[in-house]
């Protein structure tokens, strides 16, 4: 259980870790690539997540303890931290490997 509620953020740290290798590489330094979008995306997508996160932990809570009928908006929340977990993990890196093929430096090796 804790291994699939830390996914998205190993996800993104992950990234961050390559995009910050890629920025430090003397072929990134010799083009004018911008990798920092790229790297603030991953870190909004660290930020949102924790809310949502906190957002469903909030909703838990008081729906236990204090009015149950608010039970009822947890499976959406899930829901939509599912979908956006999944478009972070699937079509992010798709769009950022297109980018980074148009600059000329993805490889197909890695």
């Amino acid at each position: 259980m804790k291994k699939l509620l830390m996914y998205p953020f190993n996800v993104a740290i992950q990234e961050l870790k390559k995009d910050n290798q890629l920025r430090k590489t003397q072929k990134y330094k010799r083009s004018n690539v911008k990798l920092f979008p790229i790297m603030a995306f991953s870190c909004m997508f660290l930020f949102i997540i924790s809310c949502m996160y906190i957002g469903i932990l909030y909703l838990v809570i008081v729906s236990t303890f204090l009015d149950p009928k608010s039970f009822i908006a947890v499976p959406m929340e899930i829901l939509v931290t599912l979908v956006f977990t999944l478009t972070y993990t699937k079509v992010f890196p798709k769009t950022k490997k297109n980018y980074l093929k148009t600059m000329g430096l993805y490889s197909e090796d890695k």
